[in-house]
């Protein structure tokens, strides 16, 4: 049997490192080999298992890179960037799950990418990959007449909107289209004027403890189409982080999606 893929979490002590970790327990070809956390949060030097209150996994929370295989990293940005940095260093892994990258980041992140295979994707889930890939068809082949919408549901403590994943449907559809970027418009208010043919409306609720909703509406003469997906919980975004921690170990350099490893080909 082969060694287990050693495993990084930057951002453990957060709701998703929380969701990796207590799964990861569960895995025989997957090992915790380190929680990070920013110098300075409260939780260091703690086990990071009694921290999310499910078990001692004898792993302690730390500022510091271990020795490992992978980094999945469900942070900041702005560490985000920092560890992948660090891990292109060190020829480690990366698999990024944290939203609200700029251009800045994407950059580094690219950079990292040019030593260590890195997968960076807004959302890690089934559902989404084939989500992503059903909105494109439907946006290659409905006539320009058929408006759309993206409604996107997160709980009252995610700090970035749009979500990552609406940006990613938005993208998609843009792709579709073949046009350059996606015309978005954020909300509505006032008198506003009819909207352009082509633009997207993106809307943000926040609320509660939702794990995240995402609906994408065309809407056109007559007919409505809606594609809908709903996290019940974060354990397929952390199943999905597990299969891409076994995918980019031994992958060579360069940048992948998680569609890469739901949807090969």
């Amino acid at each position: 049997m082969a060694d287990p893929v050693r495993v990084m979490v930057n951002g453990a002590c957060g709701r998703m490192g929380g969701a990796v970790i207590r799964l990861i327990a569960e895995q025989k070809d997957i090992r915790l080999t380190a929680a990070l956390e920013r110098p300075g949060h409260p939780y260091l030097g703690q086990d990071v298992g009694e921290i999310h209150e499910f078990e001692t996994v004898g792993v302690r929370v730390t500022s510091e890179l271990q020795d490992a295989d992978v980094l999945i990293d469900f942070s900041a940005p702005a560490s985000a960037a920092a560890r992948a940095t660090e891990c292109a260093k060190r020829g480690v892994g990366i698999v990024i799950g944290t939203t609200g990258l700029d251009a800045s980041h994407m950059e580094v992140i690219r950079r990292a990418s040019e030593r260590v295979p890195c997968l960076h994707s807004s959302n890690m889930s089934l559902g989404i990959a084939l989500a992503t890939k059903a909105v494109a068809t439907f946006a290659k082949n409905l006539p320009e007449l058929f408006d759309v919408e993206i409604v996107e549901t997160h709980h009252k403590y995610k700090k970035d909107s749009p979500s990552g994943t609406a940006l990613r449907l938005a993208y998609a559809i843009s792709r579709a289209r073949d046009e350059s970027g996606p015309t978005l418009t954020y909300g509505r208010h006032g008198m506003t004027d009819e909207r352009k043919i082509g633009e997207i409306g993106v809307h943000s609720l926040r609320m509660g403890e939702e794990t995240g909703e995402h609906r994408v509406i065309f809407s056109g003469p007559g007919e409505s189409i809606e594609i809908r997906h709903v996290a019940l919980n974060r354990e397929a975004f952390a199943r999905g982080a597990l299969l891409a921690a076994r995918f980019v170990h031994g992958r060579k350099p360069g940048i992948y999606d998680i569609s890469d490893v739901f949807l090969p080909g």
